[in-house]
């Protein structure tokens, strides 16, 4: 596996297991897409990584004895394989939760349930709106999220729009994260335009680890 990082914090953002939780995080190094407000612009290329067999992940993350591990990058379904016998490993061998942070345009494919989903559906701050998958939100399972990164009253919209589509079509038992895009947003006025269009399921996600500034190592 391409590895940028592996180190110990807690869950800044939501997933299934809380936010603020202590989590290992497995940083997988090399994304598809370049999104205009990405804040991890450091792991997109894979040449940032260092190889790592999953055995050696495994043997790092089961040092650090945190019950729970949050798979990210960078784009984690570049390496399908690996993070799929990665995450079973943990879940199945060691009773690790895991949840996968992925960017909505790789549909994941031979994941066990109890393997938990954060799944981006980008807006159109980002410029990857175009490279979405519908497949990927249309096979989500109970206790996945989509998150929306909204920087704009368009792309509010455009998120509660694609929401009330899995609410009312999909029928999936999803929660909605909604963030705001630092310095286009302002959290107060997302939430004002939240309690406006509540929807089933719809939480607001504010960076925790930015907000207590903590460091990750680089």
């Amino acid at each position: 596996m391409k590895v940028y990082s592996i180190f110990t914090s807690i869950d800044g953002e939501i997933n299934k297991f809380h936010q603020g939780a202590l989590a290992t995080f497995v940083r997988l190094a090399g994304c598809n897409l370049r999104c205009g407000y990405c804040d991890t612009k450091y792991a997109q290329e894979e040449k940032s990584g260092r190889e790592m067999s999953v055995e050696d992940v495994i043997a790092e993350v089961l040092k650090r004895k945190v019950k729970k591990v949050t798979i990210t990058g960078g784009e984690p379904l570049m390496q399908m394989i690996d993070v799929r016998e990665l995450a079973h490993y943990l879940f199945f061998e060691y009773d690790i939760d895991v949840s996968i942070e992925t960017n909505g345009s790789i549909v994941p494919k031979g994941f066990s349930d109890g393997i938990n989903f954060v799944v981006d559906y980008k807006l159109g701050t980002s410029r990857m709106n175009r490279r979405m998958n519908d497949k990927v939100f249309e096979n989500l399972r109970e206790g996945d999220i989509i998150k929306y990164v909204v920087g704009s009253r368009e792309d509010f919209e455009q998120a509660i729009t694609h929401a009330c589509y899995q609410i009312l079509i999909i029928k999936k038992p999803v929660s909605f994260a909604f963030s705001a895009v630092a310095g286009k947003v302002k959290p107060k006025k997302l939430i004002g335009w939240m309690l406006k269009e509540p929807l089933p399921g719809m939480v607001f996600n504010a960076q925790l680890h930015k907000i207590i500034e903590l460091d990750e190592p680089r």
